[in-house]
Protein backbone atom coordinates (compact mmCIF):
# COMPACT_ATOMS: atom_id res chain seq x y z
CA UNK A 1 0.00 0.00 0.00
CA UNK A 2 2.99 2.32 0.37
CA UNK A 3 4.75 1.43 -2.89
CA UNK A 4 7.05 -1.37 -4.00
CA UNK A 5 10.14 0.88 -3.94
CA UNK A 6 10.01 1.47 -0.18
CA UNK A 7 12.10 -1.12 1.74
CA UNK A 8 11.03 -2.37 5.14
CA UNK A 9 12.44 -0.03 7.76
CA UNK A 10 11.79 1.21 11.29
CA UNK A 11 10.56 4.57 10.03
CA UNK A 12 7.47 2.95 8.56
CA UNK A 13 6.14 2.51 12.10
CA UNK A 14 6.81 6.04 13.37
CA UNK A 15 3.47 7.52 12.25
CA UNK A 16 1.57 4.66 13.96
CA UNK A 17 0.62 4.69 17.62
CA UNK A 18 -0.79 1.48 19.11
CA UNK A 19 -2.79 1.70 22.32
CA UNK A 20 -4.07 -1.45 24.04
CA UNK A 21 -4.78 -0.55 27.68
CA UNK A 22 -5.08 -3.35 30.20
CA UNK A 23 -8.59 -4.75 30.21
CA UNK A 24 -9.40 -4.11 26.55
CA UNK A 25 -10.17 -6.83 24.01
CA UNK A 26 -6.56 -7.09 22.81
CA UNK A 27 -5.04 -6.86 26.29
CA UNK A 28 -7.40 -8.73 28.65
CA UNK A 29 -7.01 -9.09 32.36
CA UNK A 30 -5.94 -12.42 33.87
CA UNK A 31 -7.54 -14.98 33.95
CA UNK A 32 -9.47 -14.15 30.76
CA UNK A 33 -9.47 -17.05 28.25
CA UNK A 34 -6.91 -16.39 25.51
CA UNK A 35 -6.36 -19.76 23.84
CA UNK A 36 -7.79 -18.63 20.48
CA UNK A 37 -5.51 -15.60 20.43
CA UNK A 38 -5.29 -15.44 16.65
CA UNK A 39 -9.00 -14.72 16.21
CA UNK A 40 -9.01 -11.25 17.84
CA UNK A 41 -5.74 -10.52 16.01
CA UNK A 42 -7.45 -11.34 12.70
CA UNK A 43 -10.41 -9.14 13.58
CA UNK A 44 -8.03 -6.26 14.31
CA UNK A 45 -6.33 -6.97 10.96
CA UNK A 46 -9.73 -6.83 9.23
CA UNK A 47 -10.55 -3.53 10.94
CA UNK A 48 -7.38 -2.01 9.50
CA UNK A 49 -8.24 -3.32 6.02
CA UNK A 50 -11.75 -1.88 6.23
CA UNK A 51 -10.45 1.51 7.38
CA UNK A 52 -7.82 1.72 4.65
CA UNK A 53 -10.36 0.42 2.13
CA UNK A 54 -12.37 3.62 2.60
CA UNK A 55 -9.32 5.77 1.87
CA UNK A 56 -7.55 3.77 -0.86
CA UNK A 57 -9.82 0.96 -2.09
CA UNK A 58 -7.80 0.41 -5.26
CA UNK A 59 -4.77 -0.60 -3.17
CA UNK A 60 -6.39 -2.74 -0.48
CA UNK A 61 -7.77 -6.27 -0.62
CA UNK A 62 -11.21 -7.16 0.68
CA UNK A 63 -11.35 -9.14 3.90
CA UNK A 64 -10.46 -12.79 3.51
CA UNK A 65 -11.48 -15.84 5.49
CA UNK A 66 -8.92 -14.62 8.03
CA UNK A 67 -9.34 -17.25 10.72
CA UNK A 68 -7.32 -20.02 12.32
CA UNK A 69 -9.75 -22.90 11.76
CA UNK A 70 -8.02 -25.68 13.68
CA UNK A 71 -9.40 -29.16 14.32
CA UNK A 72 -8.06 -32.29 15.94
CA UNK A 73 -8.99 -35.96 15.82
CA UNK A 74 -7.52 -38.10 18.58
CA UNK A 75 -7.91 -41.55 20.07
CA UNK A 76 -6.53 -43.33 23.15
CA UNK A 77 -5.64 -46.98 22.59
CA UNK A 78 -3.41 -49.53 24.31
CA UNK A 79 -0.43 -48.32 22.30
CA UNK A 80 -1.06 -44.76 23.50
CA UNK A 81 -2.46 -41.54 22.08
CA UNK A 82 -2.75 -40.75 18.41
CA UNK A 83 -3.47 -37.12 17.59
CA UNK A 84 -4.07 -35.49 14.22
CA UNK A 85 -4.32 -31.71 14.16
CA UNK A 86 -4.76 -29.46 11.16
CA UNK A 87 -5.27 -25.77 10.40
CA UNK A 88 -7.65 -25.37 7.44
CA UNK A 89 -7.13 -22.60 4.90
CA UNK A 90 -9.84 -20.48 3.29
CA UNK A 91 -10.29 -17.87 0.59
CA UNK A 92 -8.41 -14.59 0.37
CA UNK A 93 -10.15 -11.32 -0.41
CA UNK A 94 -10.33 -9.98 -3.95
CA UNK A 95 -8.66 -6.76 -5.03
CA UNK A 96 -8.91 -4.23 -7.84
CA UNK A 97 -6.32 -6.27 -9.72
CA UNK A 98 -7.91 -9.73 -9.62
CA UNK A 99 -9.70 -12.53 -7.82
CA UNK A 100 -8.74 -13.65 -4.34
CA UNK A 101 -6.63 -16.79 -4.00
CA UNK A 102 -8.47 -20.05 -3.35
CA UNK A 103 -7.78 -22.17 -0.24
CA UNK A 104 -4.60 -20.69 1.10
CA UNK A 105 -3.08 -20.15 4.52
CA UNK A 106 -4.32 -16.94 6.07
CA UNK A 107 -2.29 -13.68 6.29
CA UNK A 108 -1.05 -14.24 9.85
CA UNK A 109 -0.37 -17.95 9.51
CA UNK A 110 2.55 -20.33 9.02
CA UNK A 111 0.45 -23.43 8.35
CA UNK A 112 -0.49 -25.10 5.09
CA UNK A 113 -2.63 -28.11 4.27
CA UNK A 114 -1.72 -31.67 5.25
CA UNK A 115 -1.45 -33.91 2.15
CA UNK A 116 -4.09 -36.63 2.01
CA UNK A 117 -1.41 -39.22 1.17
CA UNK A 118 0.44 -38.46 4.41
CA UNK A 119 -2.79 -38.78 6.39
CA UNK A 120 -3.50 -42.18 4.82
CA UNK A 121 -0.05 -43.45 5.78
CA UNK A 122 -0.05 -42.09 9.32
CA UNK A 123 -3.54 -42.70 10.75
CA UNK A 124 -5.86 -45.69 10.84
CA UNK A 125 -8.84 -44.38 12.83
CA UNK A 126 -10.17 -42.07 10.08
CA UNK A 127 -9.70 -41.39 6.37
CA UNK A 128 -10.25 -38.41 4.09
CA UNK A 129 -13.20 -38.98 1.75
CA UNK A 130 -13.43 -35.53 0.19
CA UNK A 131 -11.07 -32.61 -0.21
CA UNK A 132 -12.32 -29.97 -2.62
CA UNK A 133 -12.98 -26.29 -3.26
CA UNK A 134 -16.49 -25.08 -2.45
CA UNK A 135 -18.06 -23.61 -5.61
CA UNK A 136 -19.26 -19.99 -5.38
CA UNK A 137 -18.02 -19.61 -1.80
CA UNK A 138 -16.00 -16.51 -2.67
CA UNK A 139 -17.96 -13.26 -2.60
CA UNK A 140 -19.08 -12.14 -6.04
CA UNK A 141 -18.17 -8.80 -7.60
CA UNK A 142 -16.09 -7.30 -10.37
CA UNK A 143 -13.47 -9.67 -8.98
CA UNK A 144 -14.53 -12.57 -6.78
CA UNK A 145 -13.14 -13.60 -3.44
CA UNK A 146 -11.15 -16.81 -3.09
CA UNK A 147 -13.03 -20.06 -2.54
CA UNK A 148 -13.07 -21.95 0.74
CA UNK A 149 -12.65 -25.70 1.00
CA UNK A 150 -14.36 -28.80 2.29
CA UNK A 151 -12.65 -31.67 4.09
CA UNK A 152 -14.71 -34.77 4.89
CA UNK A 153 -13.32 -37.35 7.33
CA UNK A 154 -14.82 -40.83 7.69
CA UNK A 155 -14.42 -42.08 11.26
CA UNK A 156 -13.25 -45.72 11.30
CA UNK A 157 -13.32 -46.48 15.05
CA UNK A 158 -15.52 -45.70 18.03
CA UNK A 159 -14.22 -43.31 20.65
CA UNK A 160 -12.50 -40.79 18.36
CA UNK A 161 -12.50 -37.40 20.06
CA UNK A 162 -13.04 -34.35 17.89
CA UNK A 163 -12.17 -30.78 18.90
CA UNK A 164 -12.67 -27.53 17.01
CA UNK A 165 -11.37 -23.98 17.45
CA UNK A 166 -12.52 -21.66 14.66
CA UNK A 167 -14.38 -18.52 13.61
CA UNK A 168 -16.41 -17.03 10.72
CA UNK A 169 -19.43 -19.22 11.45
CA UNK A 170 -21.68 -16.17 11.90
CA UNK A 171 -19.95 -13.16 10.34
CA UNK A 172 -18.51 -13.73 6.84
CA UNK A 173 -15.57 -11.98 5.20
CA UNK A 174 -16.74 -8.53 4.08
CA UNK A 175 -16.62 -7.46 0.46
CA UNK A 176 -15.06 -4.16 -0.61
CA UNK A 177 -16.37 -1.34 -2.81
CA UNK A 178 -19.64 -3.08 -3.61
CA UNK A 179 -18.29 -6.63 -3.65
CA UNK A 180 -20.34 -9.27 -1.87
CA UNK A 181 -19.37 -11.05 1.34
CA UNK A 182 -17.76 -14.48 1.24
CA UNK A 183 -19.46 -17.62 2.54
CA UNK A 184 -19.50 -18.61 6.21
CA UNK A 185 -17.65 -21.56 7.68
CA UNK A 186 -19.43 -24.59 9.11
CA UNK A 187 -18.83 -27.96 10.73
CA UNK A 188 -21.15 -30.94 10.98
CA UNK A 189 -21.28 -34.70 11.45
CA UNK A 190 -23.49 -36.88 9.27
CA UNK A 191 -24.61 -39.94 11.26
CA UNK A 192 -27.06 -42.03 9.25
CA UNK A 193 -30.09 -39.76 8.70
CA UNK A 194 -28.95 -37.44 11.49
CA UNK A 195 -27.10 -34.16 10.91
CA UNK A 196 -25.22 -32.77 13.93
CA UNK A 197 -24.03 -29.17 13.63
CA UNK A 198 -21.19 -27.76 15.74
CA UNK A 199 -20.39 -24.27 16.91
CA UNK A 200 -16.90 -22.89 16.30
CA UNK A 201 -15.47 -23.99 19.64
CA UNK A 202 -16.01 -27.27 21.45
CA UNK A 203 -15.43 -31.01 21.39
CA UNK A 204 -17.31 -34.27 21.00
CA UNK A 205 -16.76 -38.03 20.87
CA UNK A 206 -17.47 -39.52 17.44
CA UNK A 207 -18.63 -42.97 16.41
CA UNK A 208 -17.47 -45.44 13.81
CA UNK A 209 -19.14 -44.58 10.51
CA UNK A 210 -19.60 -40.86 11.24
CA UNK A 211 -18.73 -38.45 8.43
CA UNK A 212 -17.17 -35.24 9.75
CA UNK A 213 -17.57 -32.40 7.23
CA UNK A 214 -15.47 -29.25 7.68
CA UNK A 215 -16.09 -26.19 5.49
CA UNK A 216 -14.03 -23.02 5.54
CA UNK A 217 -15.32 -19.66 4.31
CA UNK A 218 -14.56 -17.69 1.19
CA UNK A 219 -13.03 -14.25 0.79
CA UNK A 220 -14.91 -11.05 0.11
CA UNK A 221 -15.45 -9.83 -3.44
CA UNK A 222 -14.24 -6.51 -4.86
CA UNK A 223 -16.39 -4.03 -6.77
CA UNK A 224 -19.96 -4.26 -7.98
CA UNK A 225 -20.45 -6.93 -10.63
Amino acid sequence: MTGSDVPYNEGAFRPISIKAPLGCFLNPRHPAPVQARMEPIYRAFDAVLKALGQAMPERVIACGYDSTYSTSLSILEERGYQVFMEVHGGGWGASAEGNGADRVAQPISNSTNVPVEMIDMGYDYFRVENYSLIPASGGQGKNRGGHGTMRAFRILKDGVRFAINADRFDVPAAGLKGGQDGSRASCEVLRGNERISYRPMGSDVLRKGDLLVIRTGGGGGFGAA
